[in-house]
């Protein structure tokens, strides 16, 4: 089985939640696409992104929990653990990245064209029959 790594390849899904390491919004992949992981981080509560994991209501109660002495509600814990599934991990390729739990692990790029294009039968030359025009004979 494949594995997740720096340096290795991760199959991103059409609809997956795709960030963006800088500014912008996050957004749905808009194609299937084979990316070469560069880096691989925490989105837990001590971490910069996990507030982007979160809905707008959900994100202004973290900040006035995480500004203050109380704790962090037990219901955006649960939101995102349900998002995470429990991995509280990502991974990132050209400034962009997404959760583990919504990537695959893939062949390298070469091996995943090679994969796609040995799926497609074999065009078969045609009979004699079959070029014949319908009626002609």
């Amino acid at each position: 089985m494949l594995e997740i790594q720096v340096g290795g390849y991760i199959r991103v899904s059409k609809g997956t939640t795709v960030f963006p390491t800088g500014d912008g919004v996050e957004a749905p992949a808009t194609r299937d696409q084979v990316v070469k992981v560069t880096d691989i981080f925490d989105v837990d509560v001590k971490s910069d992104n996990f507030y982007l994991l979160l809905p707008d209501e959900m994100r202004l109660r973290y900040f006035e929990a995480s500004g203050g002495k109380r704790p962090i509600d037990q219901d955006i814990l649960e939101f995102t653990d349900r998002l995470t599934k429990g991995g509280y991990r990502a991974v990132e390729w050209s400034k962009k990245w997404a959760l583990i739990a919504d990537v695959q692990p893939a062949e390298t790029l070469a091996n995943a064209k090679t994969l796609k294009k040995a799926a497609k039968p074999e065009k078969q030359p045609l009979t004699k029959l079959q070029q014949m025009a319908a009626g002609s004979v």
